[in-house]
């Protein structure tokens, strides 16, 4: 189990990395790709901020949780639980908004992939270490 943990936390950094470094490299690419147009510098800066910086933040504990077991499952939970949140939230804003509808349906396929892996990584993360108390004791 702690295998599928580690792959589904392993598919989650190359993700959140790529996500990341597009939007700090092709900011108006990648809002582009999603069907946003920046009207300045505020905007642009905002989408660096949270699509660039907090995603390679998210990569970045990623690694460590990679490198130090003891983060993985925590790095997981926050992944299904953020991606949770992501998906609930675009799911109200297409019931709510109705938004351009193969944009909305194509990204909120996308999180509902991100947040299975990190149910799926967690789930695993967390029966590896109920199945094996001795062995956390002796990390």
């Amino acid at each position: 189990m702690r295998v599928l943990a580690r792959v589904m936390c392993v598919l989650s950094l190359i993700v959140c990395a790529g996500v990341g470094l597009a939007s700090l490299v092709a900011p108006a690419n990648t809002a582009g790709s999603i069907g946003l147009i920046f009207d300045g510098a505020a905007g642009r800066a905002e989408f660096m901020t949270v699509y660039g910086g907090f995603y390679l933040g998210i990569s970045a504990y990623l690694v460590l949780a990679l490198v130090n077991r003891r983060f993985l499952e925590s790095a997981l939970a926050f992944l299904a639980l953020a991606a949770s949140g992501a998906m609930l939230a675009r799911l109200g804003a297409w019931y709510w908004l109705t938004p351009e509808g193969a944009m909305t349906q194509r990204l909120l396929i996308s999180e509902v992939a991100w947040a299975a892996s990190g149910w799926i990584g967690w789930g695993a993360a967390w029966f590896s270490r109920i199945s094996r108390p001795d062995a956390a004791a002796t990390r």
